[in-house]
């Protein structure tokens, strides 16, 4: 077992005869012809490769910035006291590349308006953002110093005190 034929002592020196017949071979002037280098680009799969790659990179770009991926419709579902087009432009999306839209921005968006309690926004290709809201139910409607307010049930009536509620939500107008 002292003897190992696939692994010879002078592995060394075999490997530096080698690179000195390459590097014998890289200093002669013979070159092989242009059909040659072709037929050795095609064999080895480089021409294949590069197409392929520019094709994936020009359709990756045409996914990207094509007008059929932005969004163009927003639907809307569980929206009775606020209208559709409001909530549609509460989420400002309409025109942004569907790749580019922040659905949590969106949502946080949502719910700065006193009668969203939840919303879930998604959005399906090529053009669709769908939003689905759960409304406040507001059990008060309260005006207070010409500002309106609603109370649900969720939040505690203020104690006698002139101003809002704790948890009241201040209405726009």
């Amino acid at each position: 077992m002292d003897r190992f034929d696939y692994n010879r002592p002078d592995t060394r020196a075999r490997i530096a005869a080698r690179r000195q017949t390459r590097a014998a071979r890289a200093g002669s002037d013979v070159r092989p012809g242009p059909r040659r280098a072709v037929g050795s680009w095609l064999a080895s799969g480089r021409v294949a490769s590069l197409l392929l790659l520019i094709a994936s990179l020009g359709a990756l770009a045409y996914v990207a910035t094509a007008p059929r991926f932005t969004v163009q419709s927003i639907a809307v579902e569980g929206a009775q006291a606020l209208d559709q087009r409001a909530v549609a432009e509460l989420a400002g999306a309409t025109g942004q590349s569907i790749w580019l839209v922040d659905t949590r921005g969106i949502v946080e968006r949502l719910k700065t308006s006193a009668y969203v309690e939840e919303a879930r926004v998604s959005v399906a290709l090529p053009d669709r953002l769908n939003i689905e809201v759960q409304e406040r139910r507001p059990e008060v409607r309260w005006q207070s110093g010409g500002t309106m307010y609603l109370l649900d049930a969720s939040e505690p009536a203020a104690a006698g005190g002139a101003g809002p509620a704790p948890g009241a939500y201040r209405l726009e107008r």
